[in-house]
């Protein structure tokens, strides 16, 4: 009886701790004419993302646009993005090579 009261204290420390962690989404791009390569990530999230955290990914991946990143999903109406400047609340999130 005490291994399984163990046991069942292991996993259930395991399911709290997983459920407490923040998650974020990565979206790799790569330059097709340099083969340079970074990846974009939403802001964290707990269990759904929202409006700021999708706000993130998708300031980075126009701002990475603006040197040549594509996104490579293979869906060219996913991987078509519009070139943007980043807002400045949103630079801490973007990769340096995507940045001036």
């Amino acid at each position: 009886m005490e291994i399984s009261k163990q046991v069942a204290f292991a996993l259930l420390s395991g399911v709290l701790f997983a459920g407490g962690c923040a998650h974020r989404d990565e979206f790799p791009l790569r330059n097709p004419q340099t083969g340079q390569a970074v990846t974009c990530r939403s802001g964290p999230y707990r269990f759904e993302e929202g409006a700021p955290q999708l706000r993130i990914a998708d300031q980075c991946l126009r701002a990475c646009a603006r040197y040549g990143f594509r996104s490579h999903t293979g869906n060219p109406y996913a991987d078509a993005i519009a070139p943007a400047t980043p807002d400045d609340d949103v630079r801490p999130f973007i990769p340096k090579e995507c940045l001036p």
